[in-house]
C-alpha cells in the first residue's frame, strides 16, 4: 500500500500513483495541519505532487529521490536542515554514479 494514514501523519512509500491521489486530497482536507512522511516514497504521480503542493503539509522527511527531494523543497514546508541533507545526498550519489569522490 504506498499511502498509509496514521493517526499523526501520512506515510507515502515505494511508488504512489494517481490512484493514490483522490484518498490523499480527501485526507489532506480534512485535517488541520496535516504531516506527510516521504522518507521511504521512490516516485509520486503528479497529481500526488499536486496535492500536497496545493494543501502544504508539513513535510516530516524527504523523499529518496533528490530530484523528487529538491523539487518538494520548493514547494513544501520541510526543515532547512533537511533540505540541506537532500541536496547533499543527491550530490554524493551522483559523484558515486561518476567515480568521484565528492
Amino acid at each position: 500500500m504506498p499511502v498509509r494514514y496514521l493517526k499523526t501523519h501520512a506515510a507515502l512509500e515505494g511508488i504512489v500513483t494517481v490512484e493514490d491521489a483522490e484518498a490523499l486530497t480527501q485526507w489532506l482536507q480534512a485535517r488541520k495541519n496535516p504531516k506527510v512522511h516521504l522518507a521511504r516514497c521512490e516516485h509520486m504521480h503528479t497529481a500526488v505532487l499536486q496535492a500536497l503542493v496545493y494543501w502544504k503539509p508539513q513535510v516530516m522527511l524527504n523523499a529518496q529521490d533528490p530530484v523528487l527531494a529538491r523539487l518538494l523543497a520548493r514547494h513544501l514546508t520541510i526543515q532547512a536542515t533537511q533540505a540541506t541533507q537532500a541536496v547533499q545526498e543527491a550530490r554524493r550519489a551522483k559523484a558515486s554514479r561518476e567515480g568521484a569522490t565528492p
